[in-house]
């Protein structure tokens, strides 16, 4: 998706650079359980208009209390959220 997003609005060179910084980043991998499955799923099913990958960021953020950075508008509306916007 970033990639994708970034690659229509400034090219692909560009969006290869910011893949590379991008991966300079430390990442935490987070494993699924399947408390995590359910809880994915019942947000899902309250808030249909967000995408399923969506979904697990909120949910995850969530369990992490955890700040949510998204060009996603409708993450920032959900209550209880913690959610900014960023312009991409």
């Amino acid at each position: 998706e970033f990639f994708y997003k970034t690659t229509q609005k400034f090219g692909k060179q560009v969006a290869q650079i910011r893949l590379v910084a991008l991966r300079q980043i430390p990442i935490i991998e987070e494993p699924i359980t399947e408390v995590d499955v359910l809880g994915i799923g019942l947000l899902k099913v309250k808030h249909r208009r967000l995408s399923l990958a969506d979904c697990v960021i909120v949910h995850l953020a969530e369990k992490r209390r955890a700040m949510i950075l998204t060009t996603e508008e409708e993450i920032t509306k959900l209550k209880g959220v913690k959610a900014k916007k960023i312009l991409f």
